[in-house]
Parts: structure tokens; sequence; C-alpha cells
């Protein structure tokens, strides 16, 4: 079969407070979705058909994400 596009894959940004605010890190880079159909066929030795199946094989997208830093610079309040 041939390829189909699928969704689209979309940038996620996530906060993560052990991050210094402002800052970006980035985790997972994005790849968009795909689908296709296999037929899938098998034979006896005698050419004999045993199976014959057709399916949908998808891909889902693969979001891109980004941590946002929501976190403080250490005040130094922890200290005893």
């Amino acid at each position: 079969g041939e390829w189909k596009t699928g969704e689209k894959a979309r940038t996620v940004k996530e906060s993560n407070p052990d991050l210094p605010k402002g800052e970006e890190r980035y985790v997972q880079s994005g790849v968009d979705g795909r689908s296709i159909h296999i037929r899938y066929i098998a034979k006896d030795k005698d050419g004999n058909v045993l199976h014959d199946i057709d399916f949908p094989s998808v891909y889902s997208a693969q979001h891109e994400i980004i941590e946002v830093g929501t976190g403080t610079a250490s005040s130094g309040s922890d200290s005893s």
C-alpha cells in the first residue's frame, strides 16, 4: 500500500518546577503520524493460500515536547 498522512505533530510545552523560571529544555522531537494498508498472504509449498489478510497499520503522531521552567533561583532560605 501507499503511505497516507495522519495527524500532524504539534509542540507541547510542559511546566517543570525544577528548571529556573523562563528556561526551556528540549525533551522530544516531533514526528507526524501516518498509516498504510498491509496485505499479508501466506501460501503452502504447493501455492495454496492459507491466509489472506488486509489490515491497516497506523502510527500516531509523536508530539514535540519542550519543558518550560517555573521554578525560582535558590534563595538560601532552606539552609540551617
